[in-house]
């Protein structure tokens, strides 16, 4: 098969499901796990990784060797980042420009992006990537340290966690990820800061830089400054609702109660990582995580969900609609058509995805929703989608998401839903739909709608 010859969209896909095949390939070689792997457990394990998710069907720390494990801590570095960025690092390591396909493919995993500015864009993420990702890890080896772990146990279980913090993953390397840190700041602030900075977007990154680390310019993006909003408004109102629905009803110290609220309102932004129980949430709270997990992080980052800047465009345009004005306008800017139109698209397919994967679901697992009931099902489908990784856990075996009790169709239909909400919406769409352009012009006729 000649590669460059491929549609971008079908390289991006098939990129992705291949990846996927192989790192299943590698997970069930035998010096890679402990116990019984079955091949659909080993493919859910590397989708979830490559996709950023988080959801587990075997215990990380525990099931998995040292092998198995840089293998997914591999697959979550190359998913997080996007494996087209790899691919075209190499070509630069190589001093090769690479194929036209190549340059359009990384184009449609950063559509903002015109095809001469990928190289040095790519180098800057690389960059920013090493050094959080590296800055990370020692911080939280040393509070590893701190708890209890020797040093080389303590080194490994920062670069596990850190990587996987920045990558939005939410795999961790301990059983129950990271409920034993509860009272330690250094943890439950460090692991924030990573997957809040990756849930950012390069693009946002990059801009900060150059604003504030080179002063090569005077004033923010419009993007950059709707997203830090944004973030910032949904980490406020998660933090307050879940200290009071939540964090008072623990033991902790009310210190502590307020920073492992604001852990618990960061993670749902696609990161996965928790220190409280997600199912013993009150069904508020877990309507709140299910809005967050939805609208995840920003454009261009290593996050997932429809992005704040999606959710920020459809509110402004109600707004706006209910005002009478023709159009919405944030901090002085007035909206694009086209951002507007991709946002209503993006929600509308997102939200048929969730109810059509959960949907299929409520038939294979019959038997489960009526153990669980329908809400844990509906959260690990959108969990899956926002690639948040989040769960109300087995039933049947510890330290494990709720798919792990799907049966082999069901975990089928979870894996097809992790890729699509890894690779967009809207690529699929038009990876699956070819658009056309219409030469024909038709009469408006009446139509009621409302």
């Amino acid at each position: 098969m000649d590669f460059r010859r491929l549609n971008p969209l079908t390289l991006l896909v098939l990129g992705y499901g291949g990846i996927s095949l192989f790192g299943a390939l590698l997970l069930l070689l035998p010096f890679a796990h402990h116990g019984t792997l079955s091949p659909v457990d080993a493919l859910y394990t590397s989708t979830s990784a490559l996709c950023v998710t988080g959801l587990i069907v075997k215990d990380t720390a525990t099931f998995y060797t040292a092998f198995g494990k840089g293998v997914i801590l591999t697959l979550i570095q190359l998913g997080g980042l996007g494996y087209m960025t790899f691919a075209t690092t190499i070509l630069f390591l190589l001093r090769r420009k690479g194929s036209l396909t190549l340059r359009l493919t990384m184009a449609e995993s950063f559509p903002e992006l015109t095809l001469g500015q990928i190289s040095h864009f790519v180098r800057r993420v690389l960059k920013l990537t090493l050094a959080f990702e590296v800055s990370g890890a020692l911080l939280l080896a040393w509070a590893f340290h701190r708890h209890g772990f020797g040093w080389p146990m303590s080194a490994a279980h920062g670069v596990f966690i850190s990587v996987s913090a920045f990558c939005n993953a939410g795999f961790s390397s301990f059983s129950d990820n990271l409920a034993s840190f509860t009272q330690q700041p250094v943890v439950l602030l460090v692991v924030p800061f990573l997957f809040i900075t990756g849930g950012l977007g390069f693009f946002v990154l990059q801009d900060l830089y150059f604003r504030y680390v080179r002063r090569a310019k005077r004033k923010l993006e419009l993007h950059t400054r709707v997203v830090l909003r944004i973030t910032l408004l949904l980490l406020v109102v998660g933090t307050f609702v879940l200290f009071l629905a939540e964090g008072l009803r623990t033991s902790l110290p009310w210190f502590y109660q307020i920073l492992n609220a604001f852990f618990m309102a960061a993670t749902p932004r696609t990161a996965g990582f928790n220190t409280l129980n997600v199912s013993a949430f009150s069904v508020p709270s877990v309507f709140l995580v299910l809005l967050l997990m939805t609208i995840g992080g920003s454009p261009g980052g290593t996050a997932g969900g429809i992005k704040t800047t999606t959710f920020a465009a459809l509110f402004l345009w109600v707004r706006a609609w209910l005002r009478g004005n023709e159009k919405p306008v944030i901090l002085g800017n007035a909206l694009p058509l086209e951002s507007l139109q991709r946002s209503l698209i993006i929600v509308t397919m997102a939200a048929s995805t969730i109810l059509l994967g959960t949907w299929i679901l409520t038939w294979t697992e019959r038997a489960l929703i009526q153990q669980v009931g329908f809400l844990p099902v509906l959260f690990e489908v959108v969990s899956g989608f926002g690639t948040v990784g989040l769960s109300y856990g087995s039933q049947h075996l510890a330290n494990v998401s709720l798919s792990a009790d799907f049966s082999t169709l069901g975990k089928g239909v979870m894996i097809v839903i992790m890729l699509i909400g890894r690779i967009g919406v809207l690529s699929l769409a038009a990876w699956v739909f070819r658009r056309e352009h219409q030469t024909v012009r038709y009469v408006e006729g009446s139509y009621i709608v409302g």
